[in-house]
Parts: structure tokens; C-alpha cells; sequence
């Protein structure tokens, strides 16, 4: 279940105008080039899961999206903070304009409030890059069959 809604995910990001890698869960490098950047990589961030009802589980995962845009040591400032901004707004405009958005393509019942941290420096398999962060809260309730 957890891999089907990362790449479900996954597959909705690489439609991110600028995006240049969003491989699926299974295909995730150990390390980067920067020609595969702009990067995108999802993962679960952490969740808990009950039996909301009798017959009914109720998970509540977050999932965390790494967005890599490029490595630091290229030292790109100007038109990588330009380029991060319009790529940061064009994650926004995906999640709060794509149709199918609210359940990740069908694959949960609902999103909740999405956060960013904005612009960092993130280290990947030993190197720092420049990218950003998405927390995305999920919710999915499914029907206990016996």
C-alpha cells in the first residue's frame, strides 16, 4: 500500500513543469548527477494506523517530498533561487489545481494541510544540494475483509 502512494506520487510529479527525475520508489539512485536535477523523491516521513471502527482501519501517513535541484558547490545563487522559486510554485499550483490531487490519483481518501520549509541545503549519498522539502499528510481508510 505504502509504495503504491509513493508512486502514485511519484508519477504525479514528473507532470511538475522543470522536474527532470522522479523515478518510482524501486528505481531511487544512491547517488546523483546534476543532470538528473531537478530531482524529485518521495518517502514515508512517518503515520500511525487503528481500527477506526469495527471492519475499518484508519492510516494516517505523512510522506515527505525531496525536491534536489542542484548541487552547492556549484554556486549557482541567482538563477538557482529564481529557478527554485518557480519550481516551489509550480509544486504549490500541482497540489492545490490537479484534480485528482486530493486522493493522490485514487490511491487515499484525502490530503491534509501540505507544508514546504522552503529553499535549504539538503546532503544526499555525502554531497550537499540546494532543493527543498513538501510534507504531505494523507489519511485512508480501508474496509477490514475477513
Amino acid at each position: 500500500m505504502l509504495t503504491d502512494i509513493i508512486d502514485a506520487m511519484q508519477t504525479i510529479h514528473r507532470a511538475v513543469t522543470g522536474v527532470v527525475t522522479a523515478p518510482p520508489l524501486a528505481e531511487y539512485p544512491d547517488s546523483l548527477e546534476p543532470m538528473q536535477c531537478p530531482f524529485v523523491m518521495t518517502w514515508v516521513g512517518g503515520g500511525s494506523w487503528d481500527e477506526a471502527a469495527m471492519g475499518l482501519h484508519k492510516d494516517e501517513t505523512t510522506f515527505r517530498v525531496l525536491v534536489l535541484i542542484a548541487p552547492v558547490a556549484l554556486g549557482i545563487i541567482g538563477s538557482l533561487l529564481s529557478s527554485s522559486t518557480q519550481l516551489l510554485d509550480a509544486f504549490r499550483h500541482l497540489y492545490l489545481d490537479y484534480e485528482n490531487i486530493q486522493t493522490l490519483g485514487g490511491t487515499v481518501e484525502q490530503c491534509g494541510t501540505i507544508t514546504h520549509e522552503g529553499l535549504q541545503i539538503i546532503t544526499y549519498a555525502g554531497v550537499e544540494w540546494r532543493g527543498f522539502m513538501l510534507t504531505i499528510p494523507t489519511i485512508l481508510k480501508e474496509i477490514k475483509t475477513p
